[in-house]
């Protein structure tokens, strides 16, 4: 059994976030520099010279530019290509189908997005030169539930739930697609296809509260995160996956909130780069 193969722990996913930042530490640095550049925030007058106390004036050219060329050249939507697995008209008109539902769906997790992820993997290859795709994702968060009769509640009103119930399933999507800023994620970079994911994120308590309680619904033997004190309080964590594992702890305290088998053997993040030139 490899390393990668073993079962993870809050130090071993440590010790990979550290190996991997160390990798991309001078991009990292470059990407911040790039930031500065895009909010406005980059620096006119060096500290150090005379002329630090002098009024300035930051352009916002680059940004401008940068802003045009996301909104009309990078922002796409993939269009979806199923060839048939057989030269027969019965598997044409099946792989059509199978098309027609993937692009449904592609569109779909496309528009349950604040953002366009077209737009978002645009903007980040243009200033980063670098893009990561999380997909898919399983909605847990807005997945319907069928609804539990009230104490004394009547039997039009409980149709009426129920009615909403069935409309909320036939409309709902259950995955979801996101563009992850480069820097909160971490893969080796030497590798198309990554043996090791690591995403840098920040949850509420009740989110972890939540997400536990509804993977508890379709996997028994996960453990509820409880909440002590403030629901609000933001709590830093590390995400890890490997092809047999997948595992979610807190920075602090290096707690373990999700430790489970990677059933399909899935890395749900994937990297993009742009050459240019």
């Amino acid at each position: 059994m490899g390393y990668l193969d073993e079962r993870h722990t809050p130090d071993s996913i440590k010790r990979a976030t550290r190996y991997l930042e160390g990798i991309w530490s001078r991009s990292r640095e470059k990407w911040e520099k790039v930031d500065t550049y895009l909010d406005l925030s980059f620096t006119v007058w060096d500290q150090d010279s005379a002329f630090a106390d002098r009024p300035f004036f930051r352009p916002g050219l680059g940004r401008i530019a940068f802003q045009k060329a996301v909104a009309n050249q990078i922002a796409f939507r993939p269009d979806i290509r199923v060839p048939p697995a057989q030269e027969t008209q019965a598997e044409e008109v099946n792989a059509d189908k199978r098309e027609r539902f993937l692009q449904s769906l592609v569109t779909e997790m496309f528009m349950q997005e604040m953002m366009s992820p077209g737009k978002q993997a645009g903007g980040n290859l243009i200033a980063f030169g670098y893009t990561t795709l999380e997909i898919p994702q399983l909605d847990y968060e807005n997945q319907p539930r069928p609804p539990k009769k009230w104490l004394g509640e009547d039997a039009v009103s409980f149709k009426r739930r129920e009615a909403i119930y069935e409309r909320d399933v036939a409309s709902f999507c259950p995955f979801r697609l996101s563009i992850t800023n480069p820097a909160r994620t971490l893969m080796d970079p030497y590798r198309k296809i990554p043996n090791m994911v690591v995403k840098k994120t920040t949850h509420r308590a009740f989110e972890l509260h939540d997400l536990t309680v509804q993977r508890a619904e379709h996997w028994p033997g996960v453990d509820i995160y409880e909440i002590t004190g403030d629901p609000y309080k933001e709590i830093d964590t590390l995400e890890c996956w490997t092809r047999d594992w997948h595992a979610l702890c807190t920075v602090e305290g290096s707690e373990m909130i999700i430790d489970e088998e990677n059933r399909w053997g899935l890395y749900v993040l994937c990297p993009g780069l742009l050459w240019l030139g």
